[in-house]
């Protein structure tokens, strides 16, 4: 069964080493549409780094990018596969107008754009920054795990899939209409990349899991609420 945390690993990656998860979601990625190379790697390593599964990264920029299509409002030249916005206090340098008048994160390489992305999910779900996610996010901030934290009022885990992207996508609890559409989209995804590791051969790894891939701190429980706004971006990605 799927599980519906953006922490940690999928189900389907267990005893799988690290460039087997790479390979699996290149596999599957790469049937669908034509990224970056190198694309998938990215997801596992920052995803691992802060305790975030590759594969709902994966899922969320594919939603954001339409299949790396852009055919929404972030450009390829941005390199912001996950739509973040700006809305913190980023120099203009680092901001761009999308196709929607909307002002965009913009990153050096894709790769710190992913960095972003991951260590942004991350303060989704902890309230200390034990990961160091804050030299990669300038939106850092303990206000969303508090926030989260509120999603067991509508039955949702605070680390959930559904509480997570309706945070990202709208800074509300519970999701929108809207944003419901977009979770089931992005859990189509999953399920997908979960149907097709469980089709492929199954080649025996000659080593576990590296400890690096397990979650960070999985800190999402307890943690007391926040009233003030301490940095960071209010609504949304």
């Amino acid at each position: 069964m799927m599980s519906n945390s953006i922490l940690g690993l999928p189900s389907w990656a267990t005893g799988k080493s690290e460039n087997e998860i790479t390979t699996i979601l290149q596999t599957s990625i790469r049937r669908r549409c034509n990224p970056p190379v190198g694309l998938e790697h990215l997801f596992v390593k920052w995803g691992s780094r802060f305790g975030i599964r590759p594969d709902v990264l994966a899922a969320i920029s594919m939603l954001e990018t339409d299949w790396w299509n852009f055919s929404g409002n972030v450009t390829p030249d941005m390199n912001n596969p996950a739509g973040i916005r700006c809305k913190c206090d980023e120099g203009s340098p680092d901001c761009k107008p999308g196709k929607n008048g909307t002002t965009y994160r913009t990153y050096p390489s894709l790769e710190v754009g992913i960095a972003h992305f991951s260590a942004h999910l991350y303060c989704y779900t902890h309230a200390e920054d034990r990961a160091r996610a804050k030299r990669y996010d300038p939106c850092w901030a303990t206000w969303y795990a508090s926030m989260l934290q509120q999603a067991t009022q509508y039955g949702l885990a605070p680390d959930s899939i559904d509480a997570c992207y309706s945070m990202w996508r709208d800074g509300v609890l519970p999701p929108t209409a809207k944003g419901l559409e977009a979770i089931a989209s992005i859990k189509r995804m999953l399920a997908e990349f979960e149907k097709d590791a469980n089709n492929m051969p199954n080649t025996p790894s000659s080593s576990s899991i590296p400890s690096w891939l397990l979650p960070v701190g999985l800190g999402v429980i307890g943690i007391a609420a926040i009233l003030s706004r301490q940095g960071g971006q209010r609504n949304g990605k």
